[in-house]
């Protein structure tokens, strides 16, 4: 009978984070524009202001992570670009049936052209060790090459992997403060409504039912916004 009543409406909207902040601020400045409780001001500002510099703290690393991204990408397509341009010259120095040659192509030249971003390094190194080997035949080029794709497809890996890391701890500490100020925001709901209690209707001036219309809007249906208890 009373479950409906007692769940925290805004514990479950269908906000991305940056709508959940936006409304939170407006919830605030109604809260001040429609003379709330000073102590409800007191209790969620604090926590609002937490939310946001987190926010902005994970929308940067999400940036940080995204260009690091696009860094590997591009080094390992670089990479294969000039394995494929040395194919030539391996070809030339070892005949393609020779063990020599199979040291540098064991699955043919196109595992390399079209090996997955998960197994580029296992493979780059394995085409520096063979270039190193056979200095003798190559010259020291290509394998001092190879030995810093290498280094550098290693490094810049690890960059990102870190990234994704950092990204998702400070995402998992953004979800938890969220879930802080949406029952904060529960707490100045049951408040006002206490407030008001003879005229429930009037909690709306505190929140911005227009965006919880919005929010709670499911397969192309408008589902009615949360409503404050009634007396």
């Amino acid at each position: 009978m009373f479950r409906g009543h007692l769940a925290n409406p805004f514990d479950s909207l269908r906000f991305s984070h940056a709508n959940f902040n936006t409304f939170a601020e407006r919830h605030i400045a109604l809260l001040a524009s429609f003379n709330g409780s000073a102590e409800l001001l007191t209790a969620t500002t604090p926590i609002l202001e937490s939310y946001k510099l987190l926010l902005t703290d994970m929308s940067s690393h999400e940036g940080r992570k995204q260009a690091k991204t696009v860094s590997v990408n591009e080094l390992v397509k670089e990479i294969k670009n000039y394995i494929s341009r040395k194919g030539g010259v391996i070809a030339d120095a070892f005949p393609a049936t020779s063990p020599t040659y199979q040291e540098f192509y064991p699955h043919g030249r196109a595992e390399y052209t079209l090996a997955p971003k998960k197994n580029i390094q296992v493979l780059v190194e394995r085409f520096r060790d063979a270039c190193l080997n056979h200095q003798a035949e190559l010259g020291t080029e290509i394998g001092t090459k190879m030995t810093s794709y290498a280094q550098r497809l290693a490094d810049t890996r690890k960059l990102q992997i870190d990234n994704v890391g950092n990204v998702k701890d400070k995402s998992s500490v953004l979800d938890s403060v969220r879930k802080q100020l949406a029952k904060q925001m529960y707490v100045n709901l049951l408040t006002l409504t206490l407030k008001n209690i003879d005229n429930t209707e009037y909690v709306r001036n505190y929140y911005d039912t227009s965006m919880l219309k919005h929010a709670n809007k499911k397969n192309g249906i408008e589902v009615e916004p949360p409503q404050p208890p009634q007396a």
